[in-house]
């Protein structure tokens, strides 16, 4: 998969469906950005903060991806990525805010997904998934085969 540019920008993810990678999958948008919202919240009560010395949370997963897959959340805090963060050196959830945070993936589900003229189109599992990079992180939603599948 690509990785943004130091300077931020949007990766698209190439699903099974459209001859890309078997193991990342579409998934339903409206799932997503519930899943989002969720994670924001409980990241923020949680008073989490993502540094050098701590640059990984917990993904979010929740149900919503084609062939019984799950849908991934994922944030990695990384220095290249703080060129237009308001709190350069972490991601700091509660400084963050709910709106800003869930920003920074529903602005990936709305970018990366299916074109209703598209070959093998579901209209069920229209996000594609994908990354950015912004505000001291590698922001990251995906569908994904469920564990044990």
């Amino acid at each position: 998969m690509f990785i943004p540019s130091p300077t931020g920008g949007l990766s698209c993810d190439r699903p099974s469906a459209f001859g890309g990678s078997s193991n990342i999958l579409r998934f339903n948008t409206q799932s997503a950005v519930n899943a989002v919202s969720t994670y924001c919240a409980n990241a923020i009560s949680d008073k989490l903060v993502l540094t050098n010395s701590s640059t990984t949370a917990k993904p979010g997963i929740a149900s919503g991806a084609e062939k019984d897959g799950n849908i991934a959340i994922t944030v990695l805090y990384s220095d290249q990525y703080c060129l237009n963060s308001p709190n350069p050196g972490k991601i700091d959830f509660a400084a963050l805010g709910q709106r800003d945070c869930e920003k920074q993936w529903t602005e990936i589900v709305q970018a990366c997904s299916t074109d209703p003229g598209w070959q093998n189109n579901d209209p069920r599992f229209e996000g594609l998934g994908g990354m950015a990079g912004d505000f001291c992180g590698l922001w990251g939603v995906r569908g994904q085969l469920a564990e044990g599948v």
